[in-house]
């Protein structure tokens, strides 16, 4: 029988990505960088800011002009500043294209699979992430199990499902959404357009058989209505989970003082997590966590820029941040025995 589960801290988890993943994202960026000529970039830039500069202060110059009624000198004045102004924009697009070419290169050539791999056999090697998936999440749970989002909200844009398998046995997706809402005014001639981001994770549960059972978590009123409040012997814990099952004896066995201690522990230890207010609910085949985030969760982000430090320590800190997030939000779930 499965026994209490402890969790990874981020400090200790952090160490290990510095040492083992670090070295592999700035192999790539790195290798993009190398292939730009940075002589000429700086020339690029040094030129663009100076013909933006020379426009700048030919519009200055010809305001002037244009107080004192010098007609012809600003005429003068504005072809000048016009020209500088196209001058700097063309430098400018060669920048643009330099950039674009060294985002394409990074997001070409790292592994993301193997990255992400990486780092959930150092938060828990029995998360095994297995890349993207079709089939763990339907559409119709997308619509059911959303996080705060109105009614009458409809899906703009679903991310690729991504996917786990949690002891070998139960497996998990995730998607992330961006929903929109048309909102019409009184006089029903102004309409507005409001967004809504949610993230939905999904854990198969159904090896469990009988001993799969319904519960929620941090919803302070019942989502289903036979669903009853437990009261547990940690009040700390009962006040802050909020749990809610029609099987009393179930839920004693799956949060014992231990497994309740340690649950209270690790959800305040979340000062390294992106999320951390959310909803968990059970039907006994399946889990459900709701939640918001960007839909850049879990994707790696890729500054566009031309720092290369800013592109290294941004990605490497994001993607950091997101896999410590999963794990604490999965982690949640798996300290008490109920994964068996």
């Amino acid at each position: 029988m499965k026994v209490v589960s402890d969790y990874k801290k981020f400090d200790a988890y952090k160490l290990e990505v510095d040492e083992k993943l670090v070295p592999l994202f700035k192999e790539v960026i790195d290798e993009a960088f190398t292939k730009v000529n940075q002589t000429l970039l700086k020339r690029y830039q040094i030129l663009m800011w100076s013909f933006y500069g020379f426009g700048v202060l030919m519009f200055l110059l010809g305001i002037g002009l244009f107080f004192n009624s010098f007609d012809y000198g600003l005429l003068i004045i504005s072809l000048f500043g016009i020209i500088s102004a196209i001058i700097g924009a063309i430098f400018n697009i060669k920048i643009y294209k330099v950039k674009k070419s060294v985002y394409n290169e990074i997001n070409q050539n790292i592994n993301d699979n193997l990255l992400y791999k990486k780092a959930f056999e150092i938060l828990e090697p029995k998360f095994k992430y297995l890349g993207k998936s079709e089939n763990i999440i339907t559409p119709r749970e997308i619509e059911v199990y959303r996080w705060d989002v109105p009614a009458g909200a409809e899906i703009e844009k679903v991310s690729h499902e991504k996917s786990w398998i949690i002891d070998g046995k139960y497996p998990v997706g995730l998607v992330n959404v961006k929903w929109f809402q048309i909102i019409e005014r009184s006089n029903n001639k102004e309409k507005e357009i409001r967004y809504y981001y949610s993230s939905l994770i999904k854990i198969d549960t159904r090896l469990l058989k009988e001993k799969g059972f319904s519960f929620t978590l941090f919803k302070s009123f019942s989502f289903w209505s036979n669903l009853q409040k437990i009261k547990l012997e940690n009040s700390d814990f009962v006040k802050t989970f909020k749990v809610r099952s029609d099987d009393e004896l179930k839920i004693r066995q799956m949060y014992t003082p231990l497994s309740m201690e340690l649950s209270m522990q690790r959800y305040q230890d979340n000062k390294n997590s992106k999320v951390t207010k959310f909803h968990i609910y059970s039907t006994g085949e399946y889990i459900y966590y709701t939640f918001s985030s960007d839909m850049g969760f879990m994707e790696l982000d890729i500054p566009f820029t031309l720092n290369k430090n800013k592109v290294v320590n941004k990605t490497y800190y994001d993607f950091m941040i997101d896999t410590y997030t999963f794990y604490y939000l999965l982690s949640i779930i798996y300290i008490p025995n109920y994964l068996d």
